[in-house]
């Protein structure tokens, strides 16, 4: 829950991420869906949000090369928060080895 900032919000949400990715990994999972979490009925900023969801994909990856987890799917239902998801996946162009798609479910 967001709460300006002040209580750690960024870590919690960052440690959330990185979490679930290492459960996945942990399962052998080849592939999660994951929300933009906290950032709807909870008010975390979207953009923050989804910075904060790429960045500790990024570090799990980084951390962990032979994971079993393939892909990580960013799944978002309003048009606000995909085009905020977009905006920051920009800056993802120049990684290596990580591919960014954008599908419309219909």
């Amino acid at each position: 829950m967001w709460e300006g900032g002040q209580k750690d919000e960024d870590n919690s949400l960052h440690t959330a991420m990185y979490n679930s990715l290492s459960e996945c990994h942990s399962r052998l999972l080849t592939s999660v869906s994951v929300p933009a979490i906290s950032s709807g009925i909870f008010g975390f900023p979207k953009a923050r949000c989804a910075k904060i969801l790429f960045s500790a994909a990024l570090e799990f990856f980084r951390a962990e090369p032979k994971s079993s987890v393939q892909l990580v799917r960013l799944t978002n239902f309003d048009k606000a928060t995909v085009e905020v998801f977009r905006e920051a996946a920009a800056d993802l162009e120049d990684e290596p080895d990580v591919r960014v798609q954008f599908g419309q479910i219909s």
